[in-house]
């Protein structure tokens, strides 16, 4: 084997690798029915938010 096998081989796997990561980003069925890409974010409020810095803050 030659290194130009040997480095059209690694970019054959990087392609496979990189199209397979794409391939799990597809969103285009989720503005289809009830199907949701991304869950529901939560809106805390100010209150809860501050009480929460402050128990952090606490944290060793």
């Amino acid at each position: 084997m030659t290194q130009s096998d040997e480095c059209w081989r690694r970019r054959l796997v990087i392609l496979a690798v990189a199209m397979s990561w794409l391939t799990g980003c597809a969103t285009s069925a989720s503005d289809v029915g009830n199907f949701e890409a991304c869950p529901p974010v939560d809106e805390y409020s100010q209150e809860f938010q501050a009480q929460a810095a402050q128990e952090l803050a606490r944290l060793p």
